[in-house]
């Protein structure tokens, strides 16, 4: 920032100029003033650079004398008090707010890393660490500092285990910075570390519920706060391992063929996605309240193996079902991919008195047990359905007039769609209408 009293100066120097009669001084005088300011604004350019740099070497000097504060302090506690803690606190000096994050981590292999740990050996020492941040640290690293503490021998009793829950993305890579609870007491929470694992060392033998969410993450059911039950067993460690990843999401849409004609779009009013990763019986359903030209499937895991997906919510929807396949797709962690799905027509010709019949009533449905799936609709001009598109599976047809009906059976598991079935609404007689 440029001195005040310079920025005076340079003024005083202008206006005195601007008052020169003779035009030669006057140039010369202008001249003087801007070649003043623009000296003054180096020399203060140069002071302001190395005055920031004064100040952040002055933070980082502040941060790395609060963490090792915090390292003294952690040292100085019961090695029970240290088991699971976790903490954040603020401190203020010099009018700067800085963030320090306590941590003390069971690390329970030889190697000296914390790790989750599979076997029966219990924990051997405490990694504490501290962590400071402060506003001004922008794309700076942090100031960090670990150490380690051996808890003194008979602190934890015989009747102790450890507990480890380890929580993996779709690569089995670990997922870092999830808080997980663990219930009772309800008082024991931690963040997973870089293995992936909330370790809860030395903790008394017994059943417990581990709980964990994390905004944006799912797990393969879909389900973004999870519960699972778990237990201790005195002596040894328990890891529990889980998949929880970014959701995925996947925008259907559908549409249909006609004979040779070329696709066209049609409507659902459900998208089943499968994979053999999900739970029992392996796929989901997403279905509105009306058939829609295109339905999302959301809070997807995103599984590498990818996502078959047809229209329908039931069994016999399953394009594999007739040796066909459903639309493939494989949506990313954290996004979202489009895809088009086939629904095979339904081709009918109602006819009354050997015309085309048009407006007749027509109800379908499916056959298929504990199936929904259909639908009613009018006919054109052509005694046809504006719009034939309907799940894989089995239906029955009804078509009428009004008066009379007229019905048939079609097996809909071609992606080419049924061949034309003829629909021959009688001429005489009553038969109500369909339902």
């Amino acid at each position: 920032m440029v001195h005040p009293a310079v920025v005076r100066t340079a003024s005083r120097t202008l206006s005195d100029a601007l008052t020169e009669r003779s035009g030669f001084a006057l140039v010369e005088t202008v001249m003087s003033a801007a070649l003043l300011v623009v000296v003054a604004l180096g020399v203060y350019a140069g002071i302001d650079g190395p005055s920031s740099i004064a100040t952040s070497n002055q933070s980082r000097s502040v941060a790395v004398a609060l963490a090792q504060q915090d390292q003294d302090r952690m040292h100085a506690m019961r090695s029970l008090d240290l088991s699971n803690y976790q903490a954040t606190r603020t401190v203020t000096v010099g009018g700067i707010p800085y963030q320090v994050a306590s941590r003390a981590e069971w690390v329970t292999d030889s190697s000296g890393t914390v790790s989750c740990t599979s076997s029966s050996s219990q924990a051997n020492y405490l990694k504490i660490g501290s962590t400071v941040t402060w506003p001004a640290l922008r794309a700076a690293k942090p100031v960090s500092l670990d150490s380690i503490v051996a808890p003194a021998p008979a602190v934890f009793g015989s009747n102790e285990g450890n507990l480890s829950i380890q929580l993996l993305d779709e690569s089995a890579n670990p997922v870092v910075g999830v808080p997980v609870t663990l219930t009772p007491p309800g008082t024991l929470s931690l963040a997973t570390n870089s293995a992936g694992c909330a370790f809860f060392g030395y903790v008394a033998s017994g059943n417990y519920t581990a709980t964990y969410s994390q905004a944006g993450y799912v797990d393969p059911s879909g389900a973004n706060s999870v519960s699972i039950p778990t237990s201790v067993v005195a002596g040894s460690t328990n890891v529990v391992t889980k998949s929880y990843a970014q959701a995925a999401s996947i925008a259907a849409s559908f549409h249909t063929v006609v004979g040779n004609a070329a696709p066209q779009p049609a409507q659902a009013q459900a998208v089943t996605v499968e994979d053999p990763g999900l739970p029992a019986p392996g796929r989901r359903v997403f279905s509105a309240s009306s058939p829609q030209s295109t339905l999302s499937a959301n809070t997807l895991f995103p599984f590498t193996s990818g996502y078959g997906v047809y229209a329908g919510s039931c069994a016999s929807d399953d394009p594999t079902n007739y040796a066909q396949n459903p639309s493939l797709v494989t949506p990313g962690p954290g996004a979202g991919v489009a895809v088009t799905v086939r629904e095979p027509a339904i081709n009918i010709a109602v006819t009354r008195g050997g015309a085309p019949l048009s407006g007749a009533h027509v109800v379908i449905k499916s056959t298929a047990s504990g199936c929904t799936e259909g639908g009613a609709a009018t006919t054109n001009a052509q005694g046809a359905l504006a719009n034939p598109g309907f799940p894989f599976g089995p239906y029955s047809v009804c078509a009428d007039d009004g008066l009379r009906t007229v019905t048939a059976t079609v097996q809909n598991t071609s992606p080419a769609g049924t061949a034309t079935v003829p629909l021959g609404v009688p001429t005489t007689g009553t038969g109500g209408v369909c339902t």
